[in-house]
């Protein structure tokens, strides 16, 4: 196990747990209450739900890589951009109380895919 594959099990983990299952299964009143939107239509959370979970795939990919003990270089570019983009909309676009410890967690996963990057022997040694 190294710190990339821990990185992405969290990743993982979070975004099945908190993005996918909600998003996928939760009520259209409730989800517009927890993102100030309106509307009847649960179209926009389930289309989101399912690309997170195509994320989520090319995750696992990139865990496998890490396990092997090769830098999956494309998952790290994505995941840094998907990160950071989410954590930057969020804060930019959206000020509501109750998504700022998604702002935090999605920058700190970007932060973290940074480090990787710049570290990957580091990001691939054995913990």
């Amino acid at each position: 196990m190294n710190f990339l594959a821990l990185l992405l099990i969290l990743k993982i983990g979070l975004s099945l747990a908190l993005l996918v299952r909600p998003f996928m299964m939760a009520p259209t009143k409730a989800l517009n209450n927890v993102m100030s939107l309106y509307g009847d239509n649960p179209l926009i959370y389930r289309l989101y739900s399912i690309a997170i979970l195509s994320l989520c795939v090319a995750y696992g990919f990139g865990l496998y890589e890490a396990l092997s003990g090769r830098m999956p270089w494309n998952v790290i570019a994505f995941g840094i951009v998907s990160n950071a983009g989410a954590a930057l909309a969020l804060t930019a676009l959206n000020s509501h109380p109750k998504l700022r410890p998604f702002e935090a967690t999605f920058a700190t996963i970007a932060a973290a895919l940074v480090l990787c990057a710049l570290a990957p022997n580091y990001a691939l040694m054995s913990i």
